[in-house]
Formats: C-alpha cells, structure tokens, sequence
C-alpha cells in the first residue's frame, strides 16, 4: 500500500497539471486522451492493460511531462 501511494505522489510530481496525455489505440482506431488524474489512475490500477507500455513521444519542460504519447500492447 505504501508502494502504491508513494509511486502516486512520485507521477503527481513528474508530469504537468496540463499535461497533454495520449493513447494511440491499437489497429489505426484513433487516439484517447486522458487529464493528469485519469492517466494515473491507469498507471497505479493493478491490470495486465499496461504490459508493452511503449513512449511514442515525450516532451518535458522545467522537469515535468507536459506532452506524452504512448501505447499498449492488447495481445
């Protein structure tokens, strides 16, 4: 549990208020965009959705992500 609240805290820290977060879904269906909350909840939720996470772009400023794009592998 504390693992959990600590990993928590350490994203709440790493990525911008208004950071611009994106899946690209698989087979060409688009793209889903999450907010800052949204996006680490998906991080922190104990699923096997996350296995192949892959960074497509990720663009930081003052030490914090502000544009991340990245995809899952759905095998």
């Amino acid at each position: 549990m504390n693992d959990w609240k600590k990993r928590r805290q350490q994203l709440q820290q790493l990525i911008a208020k208004d950071a611009i977060l994106i899946q690209v879904l698989p087979y060409n269906l688009g793209v889903e965009f999450y907010t800052k909350e949204a996006f680490i909840n998906k991080l922190t939720t104990p699923t096997k959705s996350l296995q192949g996470f892959e960074i497509i772009e990720s663009i930081k400023k003052r030490n914090q992500i502000v544009k991340l794009k990245f995809r899952t592998n759905h095998e």
